[in-house]
Protein backbone atom coordinates (compact mmCIF):
# COMPACT_ATOMS: atom_id res chain seq x y z
CA UNK A 1 0.00 0.00 0.00
CA UNK A 2 1.25 3.49 -0.85
CA UNK A 3 2.34 5.68 2.10
CA UNK A 4 0.02 8.48 0.88
CA UNK A 5 -2.96 6.18 1.44
CA UNK A 6 -1.83 4.95 4.86
CA UNK A 7 -4.53 5.84 7.36
CA UNK A 8 -6.96 6.87 4.59
CA UNK A 9 -10.35 5.24 5.03
CA UNK A 10 -13.52 4.78 3.09
CA UNK A 11 -15.17 7.10 5.66
CA UNK A 12 -12.77 9.88 4.62
CA UNK A 13 -13.87 9.45 1.01
CA UNK A 14 -17.54 9.59 2.01
CA UNK A 15 -17.05 12.71 4.12
CA UNK A 16 -15.16 14.45 1.32
CA UNK A 17 -17.85 13.47 -1.18
CA UNK A 18 -20.65 14.74 1.08
CA UNK A 19 -18.88 18.07 1.67
CA UNK A 20 -18.34 18.49 -2.06
CA UNK A 21 -21.99 17.68 -2.80
CA UNK A 22 -23.22 20.17 -0.15
CA UNK A 23 -20.94 22.87 -1.59
CA UNK A 24 -22.16 22.22 -5.15
CA UNK A 25 -25.79 22.15 -4.02
CA UNK A 26 -25.42 25.49 -2.20
CA UNK A 27 -23.66 27.04 -5.21
CA UNK A 28 -26.46 25.89 -7.56
CA UNK A 29 -29.17 27.07 -5.16
CA UNK A 30 -27.54 30.51 -4.95
CA UNK A 31 -27.21 30.67 -8.74
CA UNK A 32 -30.89 29.74 -9.12
CA UNK A 33 -31.87 32.48 -6.64
CA UNK A 34 -29.64 35.02 -8.44
CA UNK A 35 -31.38 34.15 -11.73
CA UNK A 36 -34.78 34.69 -10.04
CA UNK A 37 -33.62 37.96 -8.53
CA UNK A 38 -32.29 39.34 -11.82
CA UNK A 39 -35.46 38.30 -13.66
CA UNK A 40 -37.72 39.95 -11.01
CA UNK A 41 -35.60 43.13 -11.19
CA UNK A 42 -36.15 43.31 -14.98
CA UNK A 43 -32.63 42.21 -15.77
CA UNK A 44 -31.61 41.90 -19.39
CA UNK A 45 -31.52 38.46 -20.93
CA UNK A 46 -29.26 37.08 -23.62
CA UNK A 47 -25.75 38.23 -24.38
CA UNK A 48 -23.29 37.41 -27.09
CA UNK A 49 -21.07 34.47 -27.97
CA UNK A 50 -18.66 35.30 -25.13
CA UNK A 51 -20.88 36.01 -22.12
CA UNK A 52 -24.50 36.44 -20.99
CA UNK A 53 -25.91 39.36 -19.03
CA UNK A 54 -26.51 36.93 -16.15
CA UNK A 55 -22.82 35.93 -16.10
CA UNK A 56 -21.88 39.61 -16.21
CA UNK A 57 -24.23 40.25 -13.26
CA UNK A 58 -22.99 37.33 -11.15
CA UNK A 59 -19.29 38.13 -11.43
CA UNK A 60 -19.32 41.57 -9.73
CA UNK A 61 -22.69 41.39 -7.91
CA UNK A 62 -23.05 37.78 -6.76
CA UNK A 63 -20.92 38.53 -3.70
CA UNK A 64 -23.45 41.15 -2.57
CA UNK A 65 -25.76 38.28 -1.56
CA UNK A 66 -25.61 35.12 0.50
CA UNK A 67 -28.08 32.27 0.58
CA UNK A 68 -30.30 32.27 3.67
CA UNK A 69 -33.68 31.31 5.06
CA UNK A 70 -36.47 33.93 5.10
CA UNK A 71 -39.83 32.83 6.48
CA UNK A 72 -39.00 29.19 5.80
CA UNK A 73 -38.02 29.84 2.18
CA UNK A 74 -34.58 29.88 0.63
CA UNK A 75 -33.80 33.49 -0.34
CA UNK A 76 -30.83 35.73 -1.01
CA UNK A 77 -29.80 38.07 1.78
CA UNK A 78 -27.92 41.27 0.91
CA UNK A 79 -24.55 41.43 2.66
CA UNK A 80 -21.64 43.85 2.84
CA UNK A 81 -18.06 43.09 1.84
CA UNK A 82 -17.47 41.34 5.19
CA UNK A 83 -20.51 39.06 4.79
CA UNK A 84 -22.60 40.97 7.35
CA UNK A 85 -26.30 41.67 6.59
CA UNK A 86 -26.94 45.09 5.06
CA UNK A 87 -29.07 47.40 7.20
CA UNK A 88 -30.60 50.83 6.70
CA UNK A 89 -31.45 52.51 10.00
CA UNK A 90 -31.45 49.14 11.77
CA UNK A 91 -33.78 47.48 9.26
CA UNK A 92 -32.41 44.71 7.07
CA UNK A 93 -32.45 45.56 3.36
CA UNK A 94 -34.34 43.21 1.08
CA UNK A 95 -32.85 41.65 -2.03
CA UNK A 96 -35.21 43.83 -4.12
CA UNK A 97 -33.97 47.02 -2.43
CA UNK A 98 -30.40 46.01 -3.12
CA UNK A 99 -31.22 45.35 -6.78
CA UNK A 100 -32.77 48.84 -7.06
CA UNK A 101 -29.53 50.27 -5.68
CA UNK A 102 -27.52 48.30 -8.25
CA UNK A 103 -29.89 49.49 -11.01
CA UNK A 104 -29.13 53.11 -10.09
CA UNK A 105 -25.35 52.68 -10.28
CA UNK A 106 -24.16 53.71 -13.74
CA UNK A 107 -21.67 50.85 -13.97
CA UNK A 108 -24.42 48.22 -13.42
CA UNK A 109 -27.42 49.95 -15.04
CA UNK A 110 -26.81 48.32 -18.44
CA UNK A 111 -27.69 44.94 -16.87
CA UNK A 112 -31.33 46.01 -16.50
CA UNK A 113 -34.18 46.78 -18.90
CA UNK A 114 -34.80 50.49 -19.31
CA UNK A 115 -37.95 51.71 -17.68
CA UNK A 116 -40.45 53.94 -19.39
CA UNK A 117 -43.80 55.49 -18.56
CA UNK A 118 -44.42 56.16 -14.89
CA UNK A 119 -40.92 55.24 -13.78
CA UNK A 120 -38.90 56.99 -16.46
CA UNK A 121 -38.18 59.96 -14.20
CA UNK A 122 -36.73 57.61 -11.58
CA UNK A 123 -33.97 56.47 -13.93
CA UNK A 124 -31.39 59.19 -14.62
CA UNK A 125 -30.27 59.83 -18.17
CA UNK A 126 -26.90 58.23 -18.70
CA UNK A 127 -25.66 60.30 -21.56
CA UNK A 128 -26.47 62.42 -24.54
CA UNK A 129 -25.61 61.76 -28.12
CA UNK A 130 -25.85 64.94 -30.21
CA UNK A 131 -28.45 66.37 -27.79
CA UNK A 132 -30.61 63.23 -27.41
CA UNK A 133 -30.65 60.46 -24.82
CA UNK A 134 -28.53 57.38 -25.52
CA UNK A 135 -30.45 54.08 -25.81
CA UNK A 136 -28.28 51.68 -23.84
CA UNK A 137 -30.15 48.67 -25.24
CA UNK A 138 -28.63 49.29 -28.68
CA UNK A 139 -25.00 49.69 -27.59
CA UNK A 140 -22.20 47.14 -27.83
CA UNK A 141 -20.36 45.98 -24.72
CA UNK A 142 -17.53 48.46 -25.34
CA UNK A 143 -19.98 51.31 -25.90
CA UNK A 144 -21.84 50.40 -22.69
CA UNK A 145 -18.59 50.54 -20.76
CA UNK A 146 -17.73 53.94 -22.24
CA UNK A 147 -21.19 55.28 -21.33
CA UNK A 148 -20.84 53.95 -17.77
CA UNK A 149 -17.49 55.65 -17.16
CA UNK A 150 -18.16 58.81 -19.18
CA UNK A 151 -19.72 60.69 -16.27
CA UNK A 152 -17.16 59.59 -13.68
CA UNK A 153 -13.92 60.03 -15.62
CA UNK A 154 -12.28 63.46 -15.30
CA UNK A 155 -11.52 65.23 -18.55
CA UNK A 156 -7.85 65.66 -19.44
CA UNK A 157 -6.60 69.22 -19.40
CA UNK A 158 -5.95 70.79 -22.77
CA UNK A 159 -2.25 70.86 -23.70
CA UNK A 160 -0.56 74.19 -23.03
CA UNK A 161 1.07 75.96 -25.90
Amino acid sequence: MCKAWAGHTHQDDLATGRASARSSSARWAKERQLERLLREAEGRIGGDERVTFFDTFVTPCGGHFQLGDVDGRERLLPVDGKGQPLNADGVALSDGDTMEELRRRPVYSFLFQQRSGLYSAAVPETGLEHGRAVNLQTLSTAELYLEAVKGTTPRAAAPRR
